[in-house]
């Protein structure tokens, strides 16, 4: 299914969009913790591009946990709660999402301080 942010019409497409968005972040966290927690020194400069990655991503789940707000002016998502097979997806579940990949992004940028630390001091300037 193609859903374009701005044409989205129900809570439940809204989640779709929400849980995609966060299978891909989990992935990209499992393999950059996998491939990048111990680089060689050549490999540095990759550990920093992949951090890029790794911020937009979770700037984009941040973005969609506080901003589904702006549906509410359509009474789609007022009230967000969502149930799919048995399970229930409020308001909760999306500060969930987002704190748990602030712990992920948090992690990761631990290994780049690590790896380059100047890189390190110009993302945490950047996310300040």
């Amino acid at each position: 299914m193609d859903i374009k942010f701005n044409e989205i019409k129900s809570q439940e497409q809204f989640l779709e969009i929400f849980k995609g968005l966060c299978d891909i972040a989990e992935i990209a966290f499992n393999k950059f913790e996998e491939n990048c927690s111990d680089p060689k020194p050549e490999e540095k400069r990759l550990v920093s591009r992949n951090i890029k990655y790794l911020i937009s991503i979770t700037l984009v789940i941040m973005g969609m946990r506080g901003d589904y707000i702006v549906f509410r002016d359509h009474k789609v998502l007022s009230g967000f709660s969502v149930e799919v097979d048995g399970i229930v997806y409020d308001q909760s579940y999306l500060y969930k999402m987002n704190d748990y990949f602030e712990t992920r992004l948090t992690r990761a940028l631990e290994i780049l301080q690590k790896v380059d630390p100047e890189k390190y001091k110009e993302f945490t300037n950047f996310l300040s």
